[in-house]
């Protein structure tokens, strides 16, 4: 858990400076890696683990800085898709390069063998959060 909070901490300190929160990040990148090209706001929340009336408040963020849209469904019009913006992926690939820079800087006393091990432990405990 401290380990966690101090990540924590330093993510948000070094997003603050975009003018962005960790959770909106998560949606971007959510949204660049979908299969297909899209999601539902309700997809999102159960990917990331949130409310609904949070992830429905974190878009209308993003819709106002103009890195998400909100198309209406084809299959059904009750519901939209949120897609990410051109806007949206520039934005993403600015703040994502000196981040991986700080990961990298972060990892780099870790011989491969634990990265690789990090790597696979990490997805472990990802999936098996759905259960916790």
């Amino acid at each position: 858990m401290l380990a966690h909070q101090k990540i924590t901490g330093k993510i948000d300190s070094y997003l603050s400076r975009f003018e962005v929160t960790s959770t909106q990040i998560s949606i971007l990148l959510l949204l660049v890696i979908s299969e297909n090209g899209f999601e539902t706001p309700g997809s999102i929340s159960r990917k990331l683990g949130l409310s609904n009336p949070t992830i429905s408040n974190v878009i209308k963020t993003l819709n106002k800085k103009e890195l998400v849209k909100k198309e209406v469904s084809e299959k059904d019009k009750r519901f939209c898709n949120i897609c990410i913006t051109s806007k949206g992926l520039i934005f993403l690939n600015e703040v994502m390069s000196e981040y991986h820079l700080k990961y990298e800087r972060l990892l780099m006393n870790f011989t491969s063998e634990e990265l690789k091990y990090l790597k696979h432990n990490s997805l472990k405990l990802f999936c098996s959060l759905d259960f916790f």
